[in-house]
């Protein structure tokens, strides 16, 4: 390939990683393996994981980041307890508009969405969105939700699919030569949304 596929990921995905029992492992660790040979490019949003992570959990993210390569993007520039004075720590980071739209979705959250996403999430979001990546990857299909709504509803550039339906839809562009004509929607359905990345798959 001409170049690597720049993909966000969340707490999910760093989980199923770690624990082999989780129903993601065998999914997660393709996706590491890949990025291992270079294939594709992992990206973490430093704030949602420390909300996301204490502790023990947080140490073995630290570590499994460092030791598989997986980058830590430069932080967002709001004030919050997970914002730490840094290099990477910049004014004006952060996507314009994009608050807005998060409360405006999260404020006609349906009840068959599932639970509203939360803090964390909006970090990992609006990373991935500030720093123009390709694909966020979720097993959180609430979260899958939001993006979908906020690309819908307030054209945020966001495509979120769980690994597994990137694996797929990786593996039909190496089988075929062709990009898949649509992006699969939450829960296996079909959206009308194309892919939005310049480099997706």
């Amino acid at each position: 390939m001409a170049s690597s596929e720049r993909l966000t990921i969340d707490a999910t995905v760093a989980r199923d990683y770690l624990d082999s029992r989780r129903e993601g492992h065998v999914h997660a660790v393709e996706l590491f393996a890949l990025a291992r040979k270079g294939e594709l490019e992992l990206a973490a949003a430093p704030q949602g994981y420390r909300l996301d992570a204490q502790g023990n959990l947080a140490e073995k993210l630290r570590a499994t980041f460092a030791t598989e390569s997986v980058a830590v993007a430069p932080q967002l520039a709001y004030p919050s307890e997970v914002t730490y004075p840094s290099e990477d720590l910049f004014p004006g980071a952060y996507v314009e508009g994009f608050g807005e739209a998060w409360a405006d979705v999260a404020a006609t959250w349906r009840s068959h969405e599932g639970k509203p996403p939360e803090g964390a999430d909006r970090f990992h979001v609006e990373t991935h969105v500030f720093h123009g990546r390709d694909i966020f990857l979720t097993d959180d299909r609430s979260l899958r939700v939001m993006c979908r709504r906020l690309y819908d509803e307030h054209s945020i550039p966001v495509v979120a699919l769980t690994p597994a339906e990137y694996l797929e839809a990786r593996s039909a562009r190496h089988a075929t030569g062709s990009l898949p004509a649509r992006c699969p929607a939450p829960g296996g359905e079909r959206s009308g949304r194309r892919f939005l990345s310049r480099r997706m798959i």
